[in-house]
């Protein structure tokens, strides 16, 4: 029968390492010395394959056993190996898990970035990006075998979140344009950002050279894009750094499709024009709620 939690990796047969569920053995790995480590490896091994593919290598990933991840790379752990349900690899698993050391281990072994899951699009970055692992992420980041699609789906992942200490590292690589379209609906990491107010992100991308004129499938710039979901600071600040030509262009089009708040946040001249600005809609919005 398989080992129990107090049991010494020493003292366990052949027969009960191979009948260890993967979380099992991985956490008598991650107690076990070198000298046990191989011939416990060896003896789970010659069990048959766990139904879903996983290996310990991808369960030493999720639950960041360093220990038992760096015996299980020694010994020759596949690093790309996938599991038979989503196609998931051990660097997946540890950029989910947040696991910097056993990131950096799985990549000077060889572990590829550009896997991605059966969807075609979610790769080990993109784990660490949505989860805001950022030492996971800066790891996978500068890894020699990154792609710029990689690149550009984390882009467009952490501006949607509002991640500026991702969106600069990414920027600064220049592996991609701030431009790149790798959302939904032709949209932009710059328009992605202005759509949920997030400034900081939004004069990143502007001052990277992200264009302020470009439209999405729907015909949206950012400008329409910001006035739609009434981020009035964002457009005080385009408002503020865009040639005036632009700003007029823009300014015409809100005003023409009904975007007061817009206009005039598109005119604010300081940051207390535009507080007074905010402050002002606000109390039109209680006020009329108070009324119906």
């Amino acid at each position: 029968m398989p080992g129990n939690d107090n049991q010494s990796a020493s003292t366990l047969t052949a027969e009960q390492v191979r009948q260890m569920s993967p979380r099992d053995f991985v956490q008598q790995l991650e107690m076990a010395n070198p000298d046990n480590a191989r011939p416990l490896i060896e003896a789970y091994l010659s069990a048959p394959m766990p139904a879903d593919g996983r290996t310990p290598l991808h369960e030493a990933a999720a639950r960041r056993a360093f220990r038992a991840a760096s015996f299980l790379v020694q010994t020759g752990g596949d690093v790309n190996a996938c599991d038979y349900s989503d196609w998931k690899t051990p660097l997946m698993d540890a950029a989910l898990s947040g696991d910097s050391r056993i990131v950096k281990l799985l990549l000077q072994a060889g572990a590829d970035t550009t896997r991605t899951l059966r969807d075609g699009n979610t790769t080990a970055l993109h784990f660490a990006t949505v989860n805001h692992h950022l030492d996971a992420f800066q790891a996978i980041l500068n890894a020699p075998n990154a792609s710029w699609y990689e690149h550009g789906i984390a882009l467009l992942s952490a501006a949607e979140r509002g991640y500026s200490d991702m969106v600069s590292p990414i920027l600064q690589k220049r592996q991609i344009s701030p431009d790149s379209r790798t959302g939904q609906g032709g949209n932009t990491a710059l328009m992605t950002a202005a759509s949920r107010g997030h400034l900081d992100v939004v004069k990143l991308l502007v001052e990277a050279g992200a264009s302020t004129t470009l439209k999405n499938s729907a015909g949206e710039d950012v400008f329409r894009i910001a006035a739609r979901s009434n981020q009035l600071e964002v457009l005080g600040y385009l408002g503020q750094v865009r040639p005036q030509p632009e700003v007029q262009r823009a300014t015409e089009d809100l005003k023409n499709a009904g975007y007061t708040n817009a206009v005039a946040a598109l005119g604010a001249h300081n940051p207390e024009q535009l507080q007074g600005l905010q402050q002002h809609f606000q109390n039109l919005r209680v006020s009329k709620s108070a009324r119906s």
